[in-house]
């Protein structure tokens, strides 16, 4: 059991004054229908050992992001790289209330090999609308066909990590507080080693 689950099993032992195994089915029970984080994040980087998976490069194809500017960039330029691929809209308000921990956590690891991506499939007109009112440091993307069929969100927002050999290992809806420090920990823990 991982640590998250286990302090809130133990949370749940403390609060309620119930039998232990009577505690332990209701804590199973609240952590599958309470919408507590440990329901909506979910890593990928556990699966069989003996799997074989496709590179996300090789199934998104050809698929390019727009800058602002005009310019293009091509997905598969991010080879070998740690992404943080993050999937927002201009009207949803939990992607905006989360933008500015992104930014931080984005400052935190201005060091590491890591790429953000922060896309919308949105109009240019209405990106730029909603960056006068709330300027972002941060690199927005626009879609330009629509994201590959393996990242189109059921909701905003969305987050997909992907480590350098190109695996989904992290996926998460909804807003996060990315700015704390676990969340730093967290995408390091995906990262290959560097050497010394």
């Amino acid at each position: 059991m991982s640590r998250l689950k286990q302090r809130v099993v133990g949370r749940i032992f403390s609060c309620v004054r119930i039998p232990r195994c009577a505690a332990w089915g209701l804590s199973v029970l609240l952590m599958m229908f309470s919408g507590l984080q440990i329901g909506h994040a979910r890593s990928d980087s556990h699966r069989g050992q003996g799997e074989r998976r496709t590179s996300v490069y090789d199934r998104a194809g050809d698929w390019t992001l727009h800058t602002l500017d005009g310019e293009e960039m091509a997905f598969s330029d991010c080879k070998g790289k740690t992404v943080f691929l993050n999937f927002w809209a201009t009207w949803c308000k939990p992607c905006i209330s989360e933008m500015e921990a992104i930014r931080k956590l984005r400052k935190d690891m201005k060091d590491e090999d890591i790429v953000f991506l922060l896309v919308t499939a949105e109009k240019e007109e209405t990106v730029r609308t909603f960056l006068k009112k709330h300027p972002l440091k941060l690199p927005i993307y626009r879609s330009g066909k629509g994201a590959p069929e393996m990242f189109k969100p059921e909701k905003f927002p969305y987050t997909v990590i992907i480590n350098a050999q190109g695996n989904i290992v992290f996926r998460r809806t909804g807003s996060m507080k990315w700015d704390k420090p676990a969340c730093c920990d967290l995408i390091r823990g995906f990262m290959p080693e560097k050497q010394s």
